[in-house]
């Protein structure tokens, strides 16, 4: 059983976010060796995952840009591609490359720069001559996928 200073500890360990809550899914043994680290670690418990047509590379890079300076980074690979396939509003299949655009963050950077992400996202979708473009948004909680009307 923990004492109240090793509880006071593993509530504090993240800031305002205890540890037990969100790392409660990982081993305990890893749980140990994360508040062991000698230096704070931070953790980033959301992502938005955009899904970028490949042939819009260059503007996809643009919107990485845009991405990392609101999140403070993202990734994307552009020698990976995804397939993309859904039933276009006439009922055809459409068949696209995918990049994928990701980009770790907490909470705060969900609220505080989620508005500018949407409209970072239709700009450039827009520049495209996108209809729209999609967003995922994650948390351990769950995710759900946005699909983002085009400026």
């Amino acid at each position: 059983m923990k004492n109240q200073k090793q509880l006071d500890r593993d509530l504090s360990l993240f800031g305002d976010r205890p540890q037990n809550l969100l790392l409660q899914n990982f081993p305990v043994n890893v749980q140990q060796m994360i508040s062991k680290f000698p230096k704070p670690i931070q953790l980033k418990d959301w992502s938005v995952v955009v899904y970028w047509p490949a042939q819009h590379v260059s503007q996809g890079d643009d919107l990485t840009k845009d991405i990392t300076d609101l999140l403070e980074g993202a990734t994307s690979d552009k020698h990976r591609l995804c397939r993309g396939l859904w039933n276009s509003p006439t009922g055809e299949l459409a068949i696209d490359e995918i990049i994928l655009i990701e980009s770790f963050t907490d909470i705060n950077g969900i609220i505080n720069h989620l508005p500018t992400l949407l409209e970072r996202v239709s700009y450039w979708g827009g520049v495209c001559k996108e209809e729209c473009v999609a967003l995922k948004i994650c948390s351990m909680m769950g995710s759900c996928m946005l699909l983002i009307p085009t400026a």
